[in-house]
């Protein structure tokens, strides 16, 4: 429909035939006398289709765009085609602000998985050339030596008080776990394992850092650990979710026959 379709001058009266607007009872292009029902203070308001449109309230001066313009299309664009959705959204009618804003929501995303990709990346090199918690460069001989027997229950309840005392425990292997969360490291490995004494069974993280000397363990291997106390400390997998128990940093591991 027209713009001038649309207008309406409640204060006069309107012809319902050439839909002229006068101020006298009688129409001066046709010459009919004005219905009732049409005359100013009786007519019924026009209402105004919505029309897809841009007002601009500097100027009062309204202009008609097109549907792939409109801000309803825009916003559906922006979620299911973003790029798109972002070259409609500055080469259409929006104010500055709203384009910019719109912008940064669609590219913030992006920005921040890309900072996140780059943290965890620096974070894996620092773990993977940080050094192990125990003593790597001592003679194996000399480290063994140092080692104590403790008894499993003092190791377990006192792992936090005892940190970094060298120990030398027996344990069964109950389960081979990696660590998620060890992005890049070189010492992933985790066993579960288990000590029987005085009739209880305390479970203990042995953490694997040794050196050139790898044993290929299984679970039910019994096996002797010579390395340092680690405290209480946890591991996360997609199996166990997050497992915490205290923890021995094994250097040496050796499987009994």
């Amino acid at each position: 429909m027209p713009l001038e379709d649309e207008r309406d001058f409640p204060e006069l009266n309107k012809c319902p035939d050439c839909e002229t607007f006068f101020a006298d009872l009688t129409c001066p292009i046709c010459g009919k006398i004005c219905p009732e029902e049409m005359r100013a203070g009786n007519r019924k308001r026009v209402k105004v289709k919505k029309n897809p449109r841009h007002e601009s309230h500097e100027t009062g001066r309204v202009r008609f765009v097109p549907w792939y313009f409109t801000t309803w299309f825009i916003i559906l664009m922006l979620f299911i085609q973003p790029l798109v959705g972002l070259i409609l959204t500055w080469a259409g009618y929006w104010k500055k602000k709203w384009k910019i804003l719109a912008t940064v929501l669609l590219i913030l995303p992006y920005v921040l998985t890309i900072l996140f990709g780059g943290v965890m990346g620096i974070l894996a090199t620092v773990l993977s050339n940080s050094p192990p918690p125990v003593d790597v460069d001592m003679p194996q001989a000399e480290y063994v030596a140092l080692c104590q027997e403790l008894p499993a229950e003092t190791v377990y309840r006192e792992a936090n008080a005892r940190l970094g005392e060298h120990v030398k425990l027996t344990m069964k292997v109950e389960e081979i776990w990696e660590d998620a969360h060890d992005y890049g490291s070189k010492y992933p490995l985790y066993f579960e394992c288990s000590v029987e004494a005085d009739g209880k069974t305390w479970v203990f993280l042995v953490h694997d850092y040794r050196q050139g000397d790898a044993v290929n363990l299984t679970v039910g291997d019994e096996i002797t650990v010579w390395g340092q106390i680690g405290g209480n400390e946890s591991i996360t997998n997609s199996t166990v979710g997050t497992l915490s128990k205290p923890c021995i940093n094994a250097l040496y591991i050796e499987v009994q026959n």
